[in-house]
């Protein structure tokens, strides 16, 4: 049992799942994403490998439908978009085929190349811009609304 809060002078209290509990199904989900954390479900693409490392594959038939779709262009995300599944389906068969052998371990720090810095038109090389010009009418209303409040 652990405080989840205060209302008013009573305490909450949660009776479900213990804290310790929590903490390891997270740990241990944690470990079972291969590589593949629901955060890089939709920045990551899906890459295949281009040789079995086995003879013989079992796959489940959502399995196959993933494996087909890789293409390594397109998300867990956008292979679910394709296949008109589930995300968190689709994402727990990218995990089997990554285990597999089937599906590469996504590269972490993905996200293409950086984008070249490029100077405004109004910017000026070296020193400050001018100060925006200011709506006196704009303020003036603004500050009578924030005066009847």
């Amino acid at each position: 049992m652990f405080v989840a809060g205060r209302l008013g002078r009573r305490t909450v209290r949660c009776t479900g799942v213990p804290p310790r509990v929590l903490l390891h199904e997270y740990a241990r989900l944690s470990e079972r994403a291969g590589g593949w954390p629901l955060a890089l479900a939709d920045a990551a693409p899906v890459f295949g490998v281009r040789r079995v490392p086995r003879q013989r594959v079992m796959l489940t038939a959502v399995q196959a439908e993933v494996a087909l779709a890789v293409d390594g262009r397109r998300t867990p995300a956008g292979v679910a978009a394709e296949l008109g599944r589930p995300v968190v389906v689709c994402l727990e068969a990218v995990r089997a085929l990554t285990a597999l052998g089937l599906v590469e371990r996504p590269v972490v720090g993905v996200g293409g190349p950086l984008r070249r810095r490029v100077r405004h038109p109004g910017e000026v090389p070296g020193g400050r811009l001018e100060p925006p010009p200011v709506d006196l009418e704009t303020l003036m209303r603004l500050r009578a609304a924030l005066e009847r409040v």
